[in-house]
């Protein structure tokens, strides 16, 4: 499956990370993945904004969905403190609008 993981959002993953994808045909029923493949810089996707690309696996015992369903990928990271994820969009902010 690939996930494109917008530049604004972009967290720490390692390859080999977990991925649960919920597809929009039925989002209760999570999907697992495994991830293969993470690009390191930034494409335009087709909305027009930069992603980062990412390629992950499914479970091979589960059933593959239809080519070209869609949904949301939750993608599980490194653990981090709950302060700088809380507040990582107004550092960013904040260091954009100083020239930090």
């Amino acid at each position: 499956m690939l996930i494109e993981l917008p530049v604004a959002d972009d967290i720490i993953i390692r390859q080999g990370a977990k991925v649960e994808l919920f597809l929009d045909r039925n989002p209760l029923e999570g999907l697992q993945a495994t991830l293969t493949n993470a690009n390191y810089e930034p494409v335009k996707s087709s909305e027009g904004t930069l992603v980062y690309r990412l390629v992950a696996e499914l479970d091979p015992s589960l059933t593959p969905p239809r080519i070209g369903s869609k949904g949301a990928a939750k993608i599980f990271g490194d653990e981090i403190l709950l302060g700088l994820y809380l507040f990582r969009k107004p550092f960013t902010k904040a260091r954009q609008f100083l020239g930090i």
